[in-house]
């Protein structure tokens, strides 16, 4: 069987030496095409909003200041900010 692009070309090369290989889709991107359709609905884009308000309070108000301020003065070793998992996901 012939398939395109480099996974086909791999698949094809291990057939030769009698090798089967399964050229799939990325399973976790049909996922995301999913959620990114949930997202437009009015109840999920509502939740999204609402996050995104929380993540801005945190990451850019007050909050985040204290985390930079003691690693900067020494007093913290390294911590992630706040980070928006929708805005990469959906």
């Amino acid at each position: 069987m012939r398939l395109g692009g480099v996974a086909g070309k791999v698949a094809d090369k291990f057939a030769q030496e009698g090798k089967v290989i399964l050229v799939v889709r990325h399973p976790l991107h049909c996922i995301d095409l999913c959620s990114n359709d949930l997202a437009r609905t009015k109840c999920i884009s509502r939740v999204i909003d609402e996050a995104t308000k929380v993540k801005t309070c945190v990451r850019v108000d007050l909050i985040d200041s204290i985390r930079t301020n003691a690693i900067r003065d020494g007093d913290l070793e390294w911590i992630t900010m706040a980070v928006s998992m929708v805005d990469t996901c959906m």
